[in-house]
């Protein structure tokens, strides 16, 4: 065997290595990657679900005050409350998390809720006729309430189990 034989050998030996070290290395970079994908889906998803969270205990603190409101017949402000309220339901009703059909449904019952009482103050009913409908208002109030603190629940645990 030449020396010649026996570089081209080597050489050859050399690149064989220089390959599989660089599939090696590849694949490597490809599960880290895939790694790093997914752990960028779960923080997003954590993200999501954390403003999901945040969002529906708001919605249910601003539900609370309107029960609070609803008490005392302040009727000049709560149209303001419940347009406010409905439209950040609908703005949670587009969270991908909160897509399930029973979740969707409790929320456009509340915005139908908030929407009805509010009609029935635009039409002028006065503060006595309003306060005598209070406990069935709030009743309704308090349905939504739960609902929304079984979906905040739901979600919270969620992030719990997926860590």
């Amino acid at each position: 065997m030449s020396l010649m034989d026996a570089i081209s050998i080597a050489s050859a030996v050399l690149t064989l290595i220089g390959v599989v070290i660089a599939i090696v290395e590849a694949r490597r970079a490809r599960i880290a990657s895939v790694g790093a994908k997914q752990a960028a889906e779960a923080a997003r998803e954590a993200s999501l679900r954390s403003a999901a969270v945040l969002d529906l205990n708001s919605t249910i603190k601003a539900l609370s005050e309107i029960k609070s409101l609803h008490r005392a017949g302040v009727l000049d402000v709560l149209p303001a409350r419940y347009e406010a309220l409905r439209h950040s339901v609908t703005s949670l009703r587009q969270m991908k998390l909160l897509a399930e059909p029973h979740i969707q449904k409790s929320m456009q019952s509340l915005v139908s809720r908030l929407a009805g009482i509010e009609r029935l103050i635009d039409q002028g009913v006065s503060v006595d006729i309003f306060l005598a409908q209070v406990p069935k208002l709030n009743s309704q109030i308090t349905r939504s309430m739960d609902d929304m603190h079984a979906v905040l629940v739901n979600i919270a645990h969620s992030e719990v189990k997926n860590d």
